[in-house]
């Protein structure tokens, strides 16, 4: 039996937490993700619910070259694209990334520090409250919630709108470079 790699990561960052390498043999059984959990000290102590798993193809599915020379630091939570970085002790020559890797980079990026800023802004409002004015608070959370929202869609949109000129510009250099013609 074959049973490609596991890679575990945070649910709500993508943050890989393990990878748990192929394993290949006819006795071999796969573990279940609660035998995983008490084997791997990294996931040891975490609640089941929050941590994701991807099941990849023997060895390494799609994602094979990548595993020869970097390691798996993210996951996009929302398509199970694996992000990776070099590897520790390699030479510190530049790794050039894919593009539409780098956009969801950006991505995660721009939705880490909007999270931040959300979560800082709660914090302190909350901690200007008095208890007589519990029910004015909740009328500006809430108010202050619809704008976060118009402005996540807004975000959205034009991350939509990159995605779409990026694969845009990606099927114009193929063109030009002979995949096609111009029109």
């Amino acid at each position: 039996m074959y049973y490609g790699a596991k890679i575990y990561y945070q649910a709500l960052t993508g943050q890989v937490i393990q990878v748990v390498p192929p394993q290949a043999g006819e006795l071999v059984v796969p573990n279940t993700k609660e035998e995983d959990f008490k084997l791997y000290d990294t996931l040891q102590g975490r609640v089941l619910g929050t941590v994701g798993v991807l099941q990849l193809e023997y060895p390494y599915g799609k994602y094979a070259e990548e595993f020869s020379s970097m390691v798996p630091a993210k996951v996009n939570i929302y398509t199970g694209d694996i992000l990776f970085t070099r590897q520790p002790d390699e030479p510190s020559a530049p790794v050039v990334m894919p593009l539409t890797d780098r956009v969801d980079q950006a991505e995660f990026a721009l939705m880490d520090t909007m999270m931040e800023t959300v979560r800082t802004g709660i914090n302190q409002y909350l901690a200007g409250l008095r208890a007589d004015s519990v029910d004015d608070a909740l009328t500006d959370l809430i108010l202050q919630h619809t704008l976060l929202q118009s402005s996540f869609d807004e975000l959205k949109t034009e991350v939509d709108m990159y995605r779409n000129v990026t694969a845009a510009l990606l099927m114009e250099v193929t063109i030009l470079k002979g995949g096609g013609e111009v029109g």
